[in-house]
């Protein structure tokens, strides 16, 4: 094996970045998890901003239809909206 699993250094942080180099994933997320839970109040913020970001863009969008919903979902970047734009370019 390439890496010694008792290698120690002087340096505590290169220890602690050794400790948890490779770990596995169930041990990082019980780890991880409690550190990183959001508390209710900046959740509710978070929905509220999210939701209103959402109905502005809804009412941007409202009355763009036809060829600009068709742009959108089919982007110039894939090979089928190249074809569409190609088709709709003959017509």
């Amino acid at each position: 094996m390439l890496i010694n699993d008792t290698l120690h250094t002087t340096s505590p942080l290169r220890q602690r970045i050794r400790d948890y180099y490779r770990i596995s994933e169930s041990v990082a997320v019980d780890q991880i998890l409690p550190i990183a839970e959001v508390n209710p109040r900046a959740r509710s913020r978070a929905w509220e901003r999210a939701r209103k970001m959402v109905l502005q863009i809804r009412r941007e969008q409202q009355g763009h239809g036809g060829v600009d919903a068709l742009l959108n979902e089919y982007s110039l970047s894939t090979s089928e909206g190249v074809v569409l734009m190609l088709s709709l370019i003959h017509i």
